[in-house]
């Protein structure tokens, strides 16, 4: 049997209750709460099911290709952040629903057994704002 799961990392919020900023040249995490860009997967649990497929999904306006938006792994700090992969704004100025396969990474972080954080972190050009409307984990799991 497959087990759809949907974990959100930010979201879903249309305007105004999107998030709007620059944050600069270096990837970082957006506003000032960390623990609501990310959420602990305790993948040392014993008999973890399979995952299926995962995708990490951003819907955002971004204003430039200058924006990035990226998930990450990380151990509780955090500390470690890692980059599981990256999606670069298509600058249309118009909504857009981008999307990543993650199974590959995902499967590997589960047979690891190591009980991780998973987020979001964002950089641009410092001037030019992006908007997000929702971004989240998208993942079949087989149980």
């Amino acid at each position: 049997m497959i087990i759809p799961v949907f974990v959100n990392l930010f979201g879903p919020n249309q305007f105004p209750g999107s998030l709007s900023q620059a944050v600069g040249s270096t990837y970082g995490w957006v506003g000032s709460a960390l623990t609501a860009s990310t959420k602990a997967f305790k993948f040392a649990l014993a008999n973890y099911p399979d995952v299926v497929d995962a995708t990490f999904r951003a819907v955002w306006t971004t204003e430039n290709i200058s924006s990035w938006i990226r998930l990450v792994h990380c151990d509780d700090g955090p500390v470690n952040i890692t980059q599981i992969t990256e999606i670069q704004g298509n600058g249309s100025l118009n909504p857009a629903n981008q999307v990543v396969d993650i199974t590959t990474s995902l499967h590997n972080l589960i047979v690891g057994g190591i009980n991780k954080n998973l987020g979001f972190q964002l950089k641009d050009d410092g001037t030019n704002a992006w908007r997000i409307y929702e971004v989240r984990l998208e993942m079949n799991f087989e149980v």
